[in-house]
């Protein structure tokens, strides 16, 4: 007889589904992202990993809605389009 700890199955689940979202935003920001702009955003996750999270959930979205095609964006772009916004909003302080 199995024993079943409550809660085990939907913990795995959510589990489950962050391993599989974080996989396919990866998958998007390799499509996207040239390699300076990615060089860009691993250096602001160093100093900042919340702005950096926020940048990079900003761009998979904006890739979803369509707003962002298979062109691949240049750093000049990530910074006005995605991290400068966030800077403005949250007051974080990033070198340009």
């Amino acid at each position: 007889m199995k024993v079943r700890i409550r809660g085990i199955d939907s913990l795995l689940l959510n589990i489950e589904h962050d391993y599989e979202r974080r996989i396919e935003k990866k998958k998007i920001l390799r499509k996207v992202l040239t390699r300076p702009a990615k060089g860009r955003l691993t250096r602001i996750k160093l100093v900042y990993p919340r702005l950096a999270e926020m940048a990079e959930n900003r761009i998979v979205e904006m890739y979803e809605d369509g707003k962002i095609g298979k062109i691949p964006k240049d750093e000049q772009w990530l910074i006005k389009k995605v991290i400068s916004p966030i800077v403005e909003r949250y007051g974080a302080k990033v070198k340009r």
